[in-house]
């Protein structure tokens, strides 16, 4: 068995479209993921959490092996080198190159103690996420909602900020694709009973907010009175043995994590319309000159010929 090594200094994610089957702009394929590549991540998930750091891909027999640390994250893209080298399939590398990363970002997460975060949202081509009358059903297309579904089985929570429960009332479930619902959480700035929020009920749902502690069961007090302060929030998570974390919005929750630097990922699809106004994905601190702007690493990904931009943070992440 061949373990492929890490340590080689390439860029992380490769070139746009590198070897895999492109769509829109030359981006990677990934409205269809192979079903052996989602067994592999699902059935590699499972292992780490028990303990194993050595996996095989039998479709290619292509082995490897998860270092200990990956302080410089640069295992997955060697992985991914090796693994076209070794002669996978277009759509195999797509897959693997979107949501390993989402894997082992949580496993190294769970060995440090602390969260891997992802945040996703559709937006218009003007950066919108609802009208101006807040209507957004739907911006997105059945091949982003197939993808939020798998980013779900791979995380242990996924969180919502108060407003986009009340409206859409999510069930924040795995239903299109294998794998296991993720716990539910909602933030708010107040105390509020879990039934107005979230459609269906599991005792893993749990509601954040920053007041006093109000003595309801599945809610968390995290003090102060600005809302939830986004390290706190991750904190609880960690103690709960939650380590990775998809935020689906709002644009409002989604900002307060950017703002303070509590990321790890951004996923923006992109949809090929225009709102004239609306609400806006983001709302960030402002910057006086664009050398001061905070960048980011980007690769894009096609969602049946609308874009996916997946976004990694860098360490000198910040608003002055």
């Amino acid at each position: 068995m061949e373990i492929a090594k890490s340590g080689l200094g390439a860029e992380w994610g490769g070139e746009w479209g590198q070897g895999s089957r492109t769509g829109t702009r030359g981006a990677p394929q990934i409205s269809l993921v192979p079903e052996p590549v989602w067994s592999f991540l699902l059935q590699m998930r499972r292992r780490l959490e028990e303990g194993v750091s050595e996996f095989y891909y039998a479709p290619q027999a292509f082995g490897f092996a998860l270092p200990p640390e990956d302080p410089t994250q640069e295992f997955v893209p060697a992985l991914l080198r090796d693994a076209e080298d070794a002669g996978f399939e277009a759509d195999e590398l797509a897959a693997l190159r979107l949501y390993l990363p989402i894997v082992v970002g949580g496993h190294y997460a769970r060995r440090a103690g602390r969260v891997f975060v992802v945040a996703h949202l559709a937006q218009s081509l003007d950066g919108r996420i609802a009208t101006h009358t807040g209507h957004s059903r739907w911006i997105s297309n059945s091949a982003n909602l197939l993808h939020v579904h798998r980013m779900r089985a791979l995380v242990d929570a996924v969180l919502v900020g108060h407003g986009t429960a009340a409206k859409d009332r999510p069930q924040l479930t795995v239903r299109h694709v294998a794998g296991r619902n993720p716990a539910r959480i909602v933030i708010a700035g107040r105390c509020t009973g879990r039934a107005e929020l979230l459609t269906g009920s599991t005792e893993d749902d749990l509601l954040l907010h920053g007041q006093d502690p109000c003595g309801i069961p599945g809610h968390a007090a995290l003090g102060g009175d600005s809302g939830v302060d986004p390290e706190a929030a991750l904190s609880r998570l960690a103690e709960r043995g939650w380590h990775s974390l998809l935020i689906e919005g709002g644009g409002g929750t989604v900002s307060r994590f950017l703002s303070r630097g509590a990321w790890d990922r951004l996923q923006l699809h992109i949809a090929p319309l225009v709102l004239g106004g609306g609400v806006p994905a983001l709302d960030l601190p402002l910057v006086d000159a664009v050398d001061d702007a905070p960048r980011v690493e980007m690769q894009a990904f096609d969602l049946d010929g609308e874009i996916l931009i997946e976004c990694r943070r860098r360490s000198s992440w910040r608003f002055n």
